[in-house]
């Protein structure tokens, strides 16, 4: 009976062993490539939005029954757009990278077995020796690993939420330019319909000799060059929106119902660049990352200084030999760092924290000017705005006179239309100085890392389509 037990241990205990290696081995799964891509339902990413947690952005009812304004544009961007779901992947690699820091190498374990085979072996034995070694140079260096690991744990994270921010930005500029574009094409459509009146005048005083045909012809072509015009208007309305939703995340068949009209009243006066450079350095997001990634890269330098140390390991051993003889060892083995002493890895870390030394002060220097280059150019804009705005009064009131005169007969109606289509003219540029002032003020946001809400009129709505 004991020794049928003594074989069922014997059978158990290496079953067992394997058991337990085995408990704490991963497991392979397949993961297969579908050929269309998952796309999100917009109910989804609205519901995704109102999780999102950044740093910058800040959370925003959304409500998308009256239509998509800026903000909401941006938020969807950041739940929905499929490269940010490519980015936010680099977070499981690094933490994958940081529990590899942390652990510590695996003892091995020797066994070897003698037979006498030949000679005297009347009073010979089974001989066996066995051992446990177990390296001691990556515990020298570890702590240095972990502190790097962690760091560019870090300044990945960082890094995220700053390219969540840019596309969050673009996002918005592109609906801005879609709620300009949309103001755009009334004003268009309205020169068009004047133009051809215009013509139909000009052919009647023709045949009365009232206009020449050189009259006839310019007038022809100011209602191709109004045409071609809003051919071009309409194509660049939908290019918007195609970058629109490819932004957000949303097939390109997709039509968007965007709000009418934004209130940009928090933008009447422009900050001081004092005032927008102060604290700089710890708003942008990726000077912040910068700064962590530098010091990873002081981790990693410090991890391969330590590397130098030489090699050493330790090895416990027991063995007993054909005569029968028990024998306990202990053994130390050293590298000797006679021809390799990781000069070259050394000296490569150095290089690069250089240049991220270098880099980092680049980006401060680029940032602090791009920003007073951007409020420059704001503030040269707000002025041909107010100068623009004040013009088309002016000419609003020619109008106004014109139109009366000419319902006197004081005037005739060539004038009347020719100060309108300036007018109409004016308004256009006024509203293609104001996307340019929208344009940077988004830029402004995104070089200051300030982000500005918009207060938005939910009156209305429009369809991106054009």
């Amino acid at each position: 009976m004991q020794e049928s037990l003594t074989k069922f241990l014997k059978c158990l205990l290496p079953t067992a062993f394997l058991i337990f290696f085995l408990a704490g081995c991963a497991v392979y799964h397949p993961l297969l490539l579908e050929k269309n891509s998952p796309v999100p339902r917009i109910s989804k990413l609205e519901i995704m939005a109102k999780k999102i947690n950044h740093p910058i952005l800040k959370p925003v009812r959304i409500d998308l029954r009256d239509g998509i304004s800026p903000d909401e544009a941006a938020l969807l961007a950041v739940a929905g757009n499929p490269e940010l779901r490519a980015v936010r992947d680099q977070m499981g690699i690094v933490k994958a990278q940081l529990i590899q820091a942390g652990l510590i190498p695996n003892p091995s374990f020797s066994y070897g077995f003698e037979k006498p085979i030949g000679g005297r072996k009347e009073e010979a034995v089974k001989g066996f020796e066995f051992g446990i070694n177990f390296g001691l140079s990556s515990l020298i260096s570890r702590g240095a690993k972990i502190d790097e690991a962690k760091s560019r744990l870090k300044s990945v994270e960082i890094s995220i939420a700053w390219k969540e921010w840019q596309v969050a930005e673009a996002a918005k500029l592109h609906a801005l330019r879609l709620f300009w574009i949309g103001k755009m094409l009334p004003l268009v459509m309205e020169e068009g319909s004047l133009l051809r009146r215009n013509l139909k005048l000009i052919v009647k005083a023709l045949k009365i000799g009232g206009k020449n045909c050189k009259d006839m012809e310019i007038a022809r072509r100011e209602c191709q060059r109004v045409k071609l015009a809003l051919i071009n208007l309409k194509n660049e309305n939908e290019r918007e929106r195609l970058a629109l939703n490819r932004t957000i995340g949303i097939p390109p068949g997709k039509m968007l119902s965007l709000q009418e009209e934004v209130n940009f009243s928090r933008w009447g006066s422009l900050p001081r660049s004092a005032q927008v450079l102060r604290g700089i350095e710890n708003r942008r997001l990726d000077l912040l990352a910068l700064r962590i990634g530098y010091k990873s890269q002081e981790a990693r330098l410090r991890a391969a200084v330590l590397s130098q140390f030489p090699g050493l390991s330790i090895k416990f051993a027991r063995a007993m030999d054909v005569e029968n003889v028990l024998t306990s060892n202990f053994g130390v083995s050293i590298e000797m760092p006679f021809f390799n002493r990781k000069r070259g890895k050394i000296e490569l870390e150095k290089a690069t924290r250089k240049k991220l030394y270098d880099e980092y002060n680049f980006r401060v220097f680029e940032v602090r000017s791009k920003v007073v280059e951007i409020i420059k150019d704001m503030k040269f804009l707000r002025s041909r705005i107010h100068t623009k705005e004040n013009y088309i009064k002016a000419q609003a009131h020619l109008v106004s006179v014109l139109k009366d005169a000419s319902a006197k007969g004081e005037s005739d109606i060539f004038s009347f239309y020719s100060a309108r289509k300036e007018l109409i003219e004016q308004k256009l540029s006024l509203l293609r100085l104001k996307e340019n002032l929208s344009d940077l003020a988004l830029a402004l946001e995104l070089v200051s890392g300030r982000y500005l809400p918009f207060r938005d009129s939910r009156a209305s709505r429009r369809k991106t389509g054009g």
